[in-house]
């Protein structure tokens, strides 16, 4: 049949599929949920009527039990039974259980008890009694015998007294495990010499109060067995006629796979008739696997049976019944779609102008993407110029601006200036270094945004750390007449891990911009580890690394409420001081860039303290070298060789700046300023170490690089890059091919020297300079304890207490508690306290405390 709607595609029916779909879903859904129900409720009402059958089955059978554990028990509370004794027990129950076959009693005998015991059976009227087994054969040469002793009824049992219960594996096995485990155990079906099939359940019985407990002492307490027989026919029957049994046929077998031989018997509903046998009279329904739980568990001692239930065969009416549902359904659903396929035509008028529509629509929009996407990349290019122009402008500022330093820096080593010149000298190398400062933090914070800084750690000594920039700072703390302090835990390691150049810029700009609003007072910087009572924040992030904590205090004018939150924003500027506003908003993404985090509390006119922390990593013990000396370098040792390096630079003030500083320490130089010479001089002089500008090598021509490499390889010649900005990351990869190491300025002179050091094995003459160090031991030796045993012992606790959560305020309260006329413990006490020893103000005080 031809479309009436030849060019339409597949969408524009989509109603009509969905209808389909619909339809035949919920018709599906509909008979689906009817034959569950219906389901559920035919397996709902066979589940009970199976439990009910399961639970009187289970019930009687327990019963049956219970005689042979009564039994068992008239054993296990008697000093000795009697043949009478216990033919008055058992009586009453072959009387009343017809299930019962008989009852017997098996005493455990010893190789050496087997002739006294054979001597009383036959003096009990048992002549020619022996202990035989099977084929009625005597057994000999065991250890241990079970013979039947007793049993009743005493007609049945009278032909199998004496027999040997080990000497058949259907009546031992079970024998056996009920003496070890102390249970009551079941035999497996057997042929009874009366004719039909039968089984026996074990009870053990051992020495009366032993309660043995391992399958040893078991053993040895074990005294015999009782057992019970059951005829399988006689039990089932009464049973069954005993019981309300379902209006289902159901068979009883001792394996859940239905197998020959495995069958014990079976129950016709229609005809109520029992079946013994070993083949199953009545198939089993597909509804047995797939629907009904159809099989249930007996116990029997410690044996199971098996129930199956066969239930009724009239599970094709819900079948019926759910085919006229979904017939109805599908019916229904041809009618709705027959009247969406008479309403498609209409539709086609619609869809058409639906289609024009959002083609318009697409269009404007493709054309729009494709201006935005062209307007972003004008940007781009755009950032990128600025980037390159900007990176342009501070090589060009920094050069001249690194050369002055340089030279100012190699004054400061020429002693025969005046205290003027040096004045003039210093004078100039701060403005030098303050407009070097202001280029780095714009060209840092470009940088930063961008992404282009990474973390290098490096091993610190934190304690040469603050004291070099306590130092870069002490000039303009003298002439603010501050009072810069700071105080390192002692817990702390001398040693760290950590981005000193990082590290070390955060400082300074926090102690800057500290100093630049405090007009009077002190400034105090604190250094902790994790978990002290001041922190602002005991719980990091960071618990399985080590964090350190830093704290900068300061008594200026403080941070207005309202703009706390702004200080660390970039070009952000309190009172519109100097300054370019970026310290602080460096000195935040730095710290975060670390993976550590800032904090800041101030008040007007009281001050400001900013803390944060920063993780760190402790050193290997081959990392530390440790340097207890300030040392300035004279000149080369005594019989040192005559060291020969070439400084290639095209920028005349470089090289003569690496020159003057070299050249007096007694190293042979040369000079070079184009790479064509410098190869020149290489062939013929072979120097030992060359230093070389990196924007000449980036930008002359690469023969003569490699022809300096080959140089390089054959007469082992270090080349050491001196840059005056950071370099990207393809220039470092091309670099590392040319250079063994890399210096960036402004770098110190003494890392040259240690450079020279490194590649050469050049030894130095050294001016040793010893560094200043703050002892407390003549404090400690005065606060001892006849100095203070004038005090309380509750002023030593709240001192301890004090010193314990680092507060300064309260220390110095209790200090003022002290009498006058013991100012040496007051001057004491106020010098540790100044100096932030809390840790020694502990060791002291607390072998005082009670």
């Amino acid at each position: 049949m031809k479309s009436p709607f030849p060019s339409r595609s597949l969408a524009f029916y989509l109603p009509l599929i969905l209808s389909v779909f619909i339809g035949g879903s919920i018709s599906i859904i509909v008979t689906f949920i009817h034959w569950s129900s219906e389901a559920y409720r035919v397996k709902t009402n066979f589940e009970k009527q199976g439990d009910n059958l399961t639970e009187n089955l289970q019930q009687n059978i327990q019963e049956y039990t219970n005689i042979t554990q009564s039994l068992g028990a008239f054993y296990e509370s008697s000093d000795q039974v009697t043949r009478k004794d216990f033919k008055l027990f058992t009586q009453h129950f072959l009387d009343e259980n017809l299930g019962i076959l008989g009852m017997a009693w098996a005493a455990r005998i010893s190789q050496q008890e087997r002739l006294n015991y054979e001597k009383k059976m036959i003096i009990s009227g048992f002549s020619n009694f022996k202990i035989w087994g099977k084929d009625k054969n005597v057994v000999n040469n065991k250890t241990e015998y079970f013979p039947v002793t007793y049993g009743e009824p005493q007609q049945l049992y009278r032909s199998v007294v004496g027999l040997e219960l080990s000497s058949s594996k259907v009546l031992n096995s079970p024998l056996e495990k009920s003496r070890d485990t102390g249970e009551m155990t079941t035999s497996q079906p057997f042929t009874l010499i009366t004719g039909g099939h039968g089984f026996m359940l074990y009870y053990p019985v051992y020495e009366r109060e032993s309660n043995p407990q391992t399958i040893q002492e078991r053993r040895q307490k074990f005294k015999g067995v009782v057992y019970t027989v059951y005829r399988i026919e006689d039990l089932i029957t009464r049973i069954v006629n005993h019981t309300s049994v379902s209006d289902y046929s159901f068979f009883i077998s001792d394996t859940d796979t239905i197998s020959d031989n495995s069958l014990i018997f079976a129950l016709d509903a229609e005809t109520k008739k029992v079946n013994i046998s070993t083949t199953i009279p009545f198939s089993i329904p597909l509804s047995c696997e797939t629907l009904l739980p159809c099989q249930r568990k007996l116990m029997i001692a410690d044996d199971s049976w098996f129930l199956t239930i066969i239930p009724e065969d009239n599970q094709y009416i819900i079948v019926i019944e759910s085919m006229l549902l979904l017939l109805l359904g599908l019916g229904i659903t041809t009618l709705i779609t027959n009247y969406l396929w008479k309403t498609l035509s209409e539709k086609n008028h619609i869809e058409q102008v639906v289609k024009e529509r959002t083609n318009a629509w697409l269009e404007n929009t493709e054309n729009l993407e494709k201006r935005i996407d062209k307007r972003i990349q004008e940007l781009k290019n755009a950032n990128e110029e600025k980037t390159q122009i900007l990176t342009q402008m501070n090589y060009e500022l920094r050069l001249p601006l690194n050369n002055i330093l340089g030279f100012l820096e190699q004054s400061s080593y020429d002693n025969s200036l005046t205290q003027e010149q040096k004045d003039n000298v210093y004078y100039i190398q701060k403005n030098s270094q303050h407009l070097l400062q202001l280029l780095n933090k714009n060209f840092y914070f470009s940088k930063l945004i961008s992404g282009k800084i990474s973390i290098q750690r490096n091993m610190v000594i934190l304690e040469n750390l603050v004291n070099s920039i306590s130092r870069q700072f002490e000039e303009e703390v003298k002439r603010k007449k501050l009072k810069l302090n700071y105080y390192i835990e002692p817990e702390i390691s001398r040693y760290i891990k950590i981005d000193e150049t990082k590290l070390r810029t955060i400082l300074v700009n926090l102690l800057d911009n500290s100093i630049k609003f405090t007009d009077q007072g002190m400034i105090t910087i604190k250094l902790f580890c994790d978990n002290q009572a001041w922190l602002s924040d005991n719980n990091t992030d960071s618990l399985d690394q080590e964090n350190l904590w830093i704290e900068i205090e300061d008594n200026g004018s403080g941070i207005a409420p309202d703009i706390q939150d702004k200080v660390f924003e970039p070009f952000f500027r309190v009172n519109k001081k100097q300054g370019f506003g970026l310290g602080l908003s460096i000195t935040s993404q730095l710290i975060n860039l670390m993976g550590g985090k800032i904090y800041l509390s101030s008040q007007l006119g009281r001050g400001t303290i900013i803390q944060f922390y920063l993780p760190f990593t402790i050193p290997k013990t081959e990392e530390i070298r440790t340097n207890n000396q300030h040392q300035t370098i004279v000149s080369l040792a005594n019989n040192e060789p005559n060291y020969r390096i070439l400084v290639i630079d095209e920028q005349q003030e470089n090289r003569e700046l690496l020159v003057d500083f070299l050249k007096p320490i007694g190293f042979n130089l040369k000079e070079a300023s184009k790479l064509q010479s410098a190869l020149d001089v290489s062939r013929t002089w072979q120097p030992h170490l060359i230093f070389v500008d990196i924007k000449m090598l980036l930008s002359e021509n690469n023969q003569i690089v490699n022809e300096i490499k080959n140089l390089q390889t054959l007469n082992q010649i270090t080349i050491v890059g001196i840059a005056s900005g950071k370099l990207e990351e393809s220039q470092r990869e091309q670099l590392q091919i040319w250079c063994d190491d890399c210096l960036y300025k402004p770098f110190s002179m003494d890392l040259i020297l240690e450079k020279i050091n490194f590649y050469l094995g050049v030894s130095y003459l050294w001016n040793n300079e010893e560094v200043e160090m703050i002892s407390t031991r003549k404090i400690v030796k005065s606060l001892n304890y006849p100095t203070l045993k004038m005090m309380s012992s509750q002023w030593l606790k709240e001192v301890y207490s004090a010193a314990s959560s680092g507060n300064r305020s309260l220390l110095e309260e209790l200090i003022q508690q002290i009498p006058e006329r013991h100012d040496s413990i007051i001057n004491s006490m106020r010098e540790l306290v100044n100096n932030f020893n809390y840790r020694q103000i502990r060791e002291i005080i607390e072998p005082l405390i009670d």
